[in-house]
């Protein structure tokens, strides 16, 4: 049962958003469709399948991760001061899209290493309807980098020109196997999975890396350019000081989420993006 739960694990997503590897699946089985007798129903059951299988991953990851943001904001880590830097200025921008949102601001690990609390590098998410969980790993998000991490992390929350990508992408389990069906249209012969799914992933990364980049570029307009590239320099040589066996792992896990760009690209935007602070302008 091992290696089978192995592969269930590996097309599963880790977020409520499908990871590339779904996608492609996805894709996949717009091909299948097209190869039957009858393509549009085919096609058409496809989708529900897809729909049904993200709506039932997102549900229960959402349930689970509620429960564990819950529990975190009343009973773990440390609550940060609101009025302090970087709080600051993530409260006042939550504050004025959310006027009525109950705001929770903690912090977890200390610069030195993570402790039992962590729950990643940093987060900006709603546990319900009126609260907003602000989360920083200390260890991850070093003190120069927080204003522009948290800032990344708030304009994926606030920002209103990219909704339409966002709704892009959340389209991914129909959008899959349409790009699929279309392929088998389009090519024959054993190239047509390999041509759906590269379509796919075409389609998918371009989405994704899109709206990241789009956060950090509302992020560097809020905190100015010298923080951004700083922030970016920092990460570029943590990266490669690790480990290669880390190094690897970090390289597999971008391609199989393929939800975010790589570190050198985001230094790369960082340099050519401007900001609205001609004081922070390095």
């Amino acid at each position: 049962m091992r290696p089978l739960r192995a592969v269930v694990d590996l097309a599963r997503p880790s977020f409520t958003q499908p990871p590339l590897t779904h996608f492609q699946l996805a894709a996949l089985g717009g091909i299948a469709a097209h190869l039957t007798t009858q393509p549009i129903l085919a096609l058409a059951l496809v989708i529900a399948g897809s729909l049904v299988w993200s709506g039932w991953i997102a549900a229960h990851l959402e349930r689970r991760r509620d429960r564990r943001h819950g529990t975190a904001a009343s009973t773990r880590g440390q609550k940060a001061d609101q009025q302090q830097p970087p709080w600051r200025e993530v409260c006042r921008r939550l504050r004025a899209r959310f006027p009525d949102a109950v705001l929770h601001t903690v912090e977890t690990c200390s610069p030195g290493e993570h402790d039992d609390h962590c729950r990643g590098s940093a987060q900006v998410g709603f546990l319900n309807g009126h609260t907003i969980i602000v989360s920083r790993c200390r260890h991850d998000v070093p003190d120069p980098d927080a204003a522009y991490i948290l800032a990344h992390e708030v304009a994926h929350l606030t920002g209103a020109r990219w909704t339409g990508l966002n709704a892009a992408v959340l389209a991914a389990p129909v959008a899959g196997p349409v790009i699929g069906f279309l392929a088998g249209l389009a090519v024959a012969g054993p190239a047509r999975p390999f041509t759906a799914a590269g379509a796919a992933g075409l389609v998918f990364v371009a989405l994704h890396w899109a709206t990241e980049l789009s956060c950090d570029v509302q992020a560097q307009q809020d905190v100015g350019r010298r923080a951004a590239v700083q922030c970016w320099r920092r990460t570029l040589a943590r990266d490669r000081a690790l480990p290669w066996g880390e190094r690897i792992m970090y390289v597999v896990n971008l391609a199989y989420v393929g939800t975010h760009p790589p570190t050198w690209l985001r230094l790369i935007v960082a340099h050519l993006a401007g900001d609205r602070t001609p004081a922070a302008i390095a």
